[in-house]
């Protein structure tokens, strides 16, 4: 049975289509917020990311992130404009994007 579920899970797995990450801009009026944490014994991490479409030609975004793990500490947190320069029904799109941010890193806690 162990083995019919793996079957299963691979098979089911490759049908799926590959993720790609895209220059396109979030719809005006729309936005994408994910987050994830993780803690385990030798540390913790905790991370966002959202982007909102401001107007039709520009989202705006941030990225944080910041992790603890066996005794060293790392941190950042960006924030971005989004503003398109090629976007059509077909063919490539093109975006460029401006980014400010900080990080940080300790050693040895």
């Amino acid at each position: 049975m162990r083995k019919f579920a793996a079957f299963l899970f691979l098979a089911l797995i490759g049908q799926a289509p590959p993720a790609s990450a895209s220059p396109w801009l979030e719809a005006h009026r729309h936005g994408f917020l994910s987050t994830s944490g993780r803690a385990r014994g030798s540390g913790q991490e905790f991370s966002a990311y959202g982007a909102y479409g401001l107007t039709p030609r520009l989202s705006l975004g941030f990225d944080i992130h910041q992790s603890t793990d066996a005794g060293f500490r790392s941190a950042h947190a960006l924030a971005f404009a989004r503003l398109p320069l090629r976007q059509s029904d077909r063919g490539w799109q093109l975006a460029a994007e401006v980014m400010v941010g900080t990080t940080q890193s300790a050693g040895q806690l």
